[in-house]
């Protein structure tokens, strides 16, 4: 590439939000060979954005030293560190004099995050540019100081590693008195890749039990980080992360919770949960007699309902998936294993399968000379190690029979072969492969992925094998993964943002997607899928609210799988509560100031639905029995009724919030449409009002409600006159009715007060609420700090 080297314009201006990418953001674009002109332009956009809720460069003196945190939201492996590259980029060409990296909490991610900076950055070429310095000490502080006293203003890159020692070193450097004098003139930007681990403190919990804030701990790193943040004039914080369930769960008056947000969308070219775990179904019957494959129907225990492009429900397999056996699932002390599990041997045996497929066979057409796998067995190194000397005595003995053609192991080879080729047709035969898979049996390393670990070459091998436990979870990028195997096996409810993590096998894989393979027992199978569903509900609302304060408004509430826990307990300053949208629901808007504008709010919104053409009536012999039902758009229900009814009590309102962000989630999985029914056409039928009282702060509160809207069967003639309740289950007597599928059912009541023993005044009243039924084919979980 014959690209003249050029030194930045320093005089670009900096007014509002005049973020404009120079030579330096090109200079990174022009080296990424596989992205498309799409690609970049986008990614450059998402940057700008990013940079543009930042503080500026330079401090003017007098104007508020505003130093905020941001939170930027990607997928698992799905370019963050090319994102936050191009924000330093960005920075540089802007004249940013300071940028510093928390790269993780293990020197080989902080190795290959500084290795990855420098090289796409261009160190040696854009060196009048750029200055890095990794983990610096006191003994750099001299270093340091020069290049921020240098002519030729180059942006100063610190990588660090997110510990307590190198932290507090860093803060010394930065506080020294010289230095300090010159970077409080100027907008630093800290970057924290993986942010929801370790940084935050892992004693707020404990704290919130304390009478008194000067009682409070903090854990090392967190007040490492806040150490570092304090010597710093004016800067912004900046979050990057796949799975923000911490971050946006943590106190809201910590310095360390986000202020503002941005969610990275990447390429069409990434495969991510959805790819795996939703659209992949695979519904030929005869796909589904293969003991390995995870099929997908009314049987498993899914809640997820699979869909494809349509909205038919699809039973059939998951193609990329393979099912580990219960008993093969693995626990070092609940369900330790003492030989290699067939389902390990049955993975091993398709790696090296799709291994001589694409680095032997089609290794010109793809351009991949080698390929990976992962085992990951649990995050004991005594596992870890259990597992290698198992692949050290099976593969040597696999190469010993193939070079004296044993003709079970080329049996055992061709059965995976066969089922493999029900879901994905290779083109090449058995005997081609097996022709050439000697090759990859001498050509392997197996890694194991523990701390101290030296970078891998990945040009040493054809085929790679890596082991290990945590050291995988986060942030390690694997080169070229094909082949996941993860028997895990947990006593208790997973922890949602740590499993994500492990989802190393996520990534830019379109050009092989059918080559990759997964094992995982059923019970992760189902956890990841109910993941997926809970993070594009999460992504749909922050990409929808541009303002983070929506968010925190609805009390940083997270659409959660009952499967799952959101994150570790010690980071929250209280316990989490759940709402779980199931069953029937009602509201209790029984203040009499809401009376008349609700029963007004009724007539308009029945006086906009009725051109609704499948409206109907349900005759069932009594005016108190006959009902209108509507189906209309849920937005047109969610805009014009829901958000606008009076709610008198704290806990209603806000479960009103949680409802319209579950209606959101329908919309964008593309339940567009809700039954509404008008309840005895809107004629008043009576109830009493019933109270209990609850401890509040020593004293007692009357809670008042509605006593059960809804009406029971008639006694004597049940056929004729249903529940209310069957009606709003869609009792399958009754399905007929209104053609129900599943969705989502509204019932409107308008009741006339009976009785009111506390408050004798509201008898006679006519009040008007309105009632749910969430279908179980739609159920969700929202969970919340308390």
């Amino acid at each position: 590439m014959n690209q003249k080297v050029e030194i930045r314009n320093n005089v670009i201006s900096q007014t509002g939000c005049n973020i404009v990418p120079g030579y330096l953001c090109d200079y990174l674009f022009s080296n990424q060979e596989n992205l498309s002109q799409t690609v970049i332009s986008s990614v450059k956009a998402q940057s700008i954005n990013i940079l543009c809720k930042c503080v500026k460069p330079h401090y003017n003196l007098g104007e508020p030293k505003v130093s905020e945190t941001g939170l930027v939201i990607g997928y698992v492996q799905s370019g963050k560190t090319l994102s936050f590259t191009s924000v330093i980029s960005l920075a540089a060409d802007n004249n940013f004099k300071i940028v510093i990296v928390l790269a993780g909490r293990d020197i080989l991610l902080l190795d290959q995050t500084d290795k990855r900076l420098k090289q796409d950055l261009g160190q040696s070429k854009n060196k009048r540019n750029y200055q890095f310095f990794k983990n610096p000490g006191l003994n750099e502080k001299m270093d340091i100081q020069t290049q921020l006293e240098n002519k030729r203003k180059p942006t100063i890159i610190i990588t660090v590693l997110k510990h307590q020692k190198y932290l507090n070193e860093l803060a010394e450097v930065l506080s020294s008195p010289k230095i300090a004098s010159v970077i409080k003139e100027y907008g630093v930007l800290i970057f924290d890749d993986e942010a929801d681990q370790a940084s935050l403190n892992t004693k707020a919990l404990k704290n919130s039990k304390k009478d008194s804030w000067q009682k409070d701990e903090y854990s090392a790193i967190y007040e490492g980080i806040i150490n570092l943040r304090n010597t710093l004039n004016y800067h912004s914080y900046i979050q990057y992360t796949a799975t923000p369930q911490a971050n946006l769960l943590y106190d809201y008056l910590d310095i360390l919770s986000p202020k503002w947000h941005e969610v990275l969308v990447p390429s069409d070219a990434y495969t991510g949960g959805k790819t795996f775990f939703k659209e992949r179904i695979n519904s030929d019957p005869g796909c589904a007699d293969f003991k390995y494959q995870f099929c997908i129907g009314e049987k498993d225990n899914c809640k997820i309902e699979y869909t494809g492009k349509s909205d038919e429900k699809r039973i059939g397999v998951l193609d990329l998936i393979r099912v580990i056996p219960n008993a093969e699932a693995y626990h070092p002390t609940e369900r330790p294993l003492n030989t290699a599990p067939e389902s390990l041997l049955e993975c091993l045996r398709s790696f090296f399968i799709h291994c001589t497929i694409i680095a032997e066979l089609k290794s010109k057409q793809l351009e991949i000379d080698h390929t990976s796998m992962i085992i990951h067995f649990h995050s004991y190194t005594s596992s870890s190690n259990k597992v290698k000397s198992w692949l050290m005595l099976i593969i040597p003995q696999w190469l010993k029979d193939y070079q004296r053609n044993d003709q079970s192991l080329r049996d055992e080879f061709e059965n995976t072969y066969l089922e493999e080729e029900k879901v994905y047709k290779s083109g090449f035969t058995f005997d081609e492969i097996y022709e050439n898979l000697e090759y990859i049996l001498t050509n392997y390393k197996i890694h194991s992925v523990l701390a101290g670990t030296e970078e891998i070459q990945w040009d040493s091998a054809v085929a790679h094998i890596l082991i290990g436990g945590m050291k995988l979870d986060r942030g390690f990028t694997v080169v070229n993964l094909t082949h996941t195997y993860m028997p895990r096996y947990s006593v208790s409810n997973s922890q949602a943002d740590t499993i994500q993590q492990r989802c190393r096998f996520f990534g830019y894989k379109k050009k092989y997607i059918e080559n990759c393979r997964v094992y995982l027992p059923k019970d992760a199978i189902c956890e990841y899928a109910d993941y997926v569903s809970d993070e594009e509900d999460l992504r749909s609302f922050l990409l929808s609210h541009k303002n983070l304060n929506d968010f925190f408004d609805s009390k940083q509430t997270i659409s959660l799988s009952p499967r799952l826990r959101p994150t570790r307990s010690n980071i929250l300053s209280s316990e989490i509560v759940s709402n779980n949208f199931t069953g029937s629901k009602y509201f209790n808007p029984l203040a009499q100031t809401t009376f008349v504008s609700n029963l007004k709010l009724r007539d308009d919104f029945l006086a906009k639905i009725l051109s609704y053409k499948n409206s109907k009536v349900i005759d069932h012999g009594s005016a108190i029995r006959t009902h209108d039902v509507y189906k209309i758009p849920m937005s047109v229900f969610k805009d014009n009724l829901l958000e606008n009814i009076q709610l008198d009590s704290p806990l209603e309102i806000l479960l009103r919030k949680k409802i319209m962000r579950y209606m959101d989630f329908l919309i964008s999985a593309g339940k567009n449409e809700c039954f509404i029914i008008n309840m005895s056409q809107g004629e008043s039928r009576e109830r009493k009002i019933v109270s209990r009282s609850i401890n509040n702060k020593g004293g007692k509160l009357l809670i008042f409600r509605i006593d059960n809207p809804f009406a029971g069967k008639d006694q004597k003639n049940p056929p004729r006159w249903p529940d209310d309740k069957d009606l709003i289950h869609a009792d399958p007597k009754y399905k007929s009715i209104f053609n129900y599928d599943g969705d989502l059912i509204v019932q409107m009541h308008t009741i006339r007060v009976s009785e009111c023993k506390e408050d004798a005044k509201l008898e006679g009243k006519d009040l008007f609420t309105i009632a749910f039924y969430f279908p179980p084919a739609l159920a969700k979980r929202y969970v919340a700090l308390k």
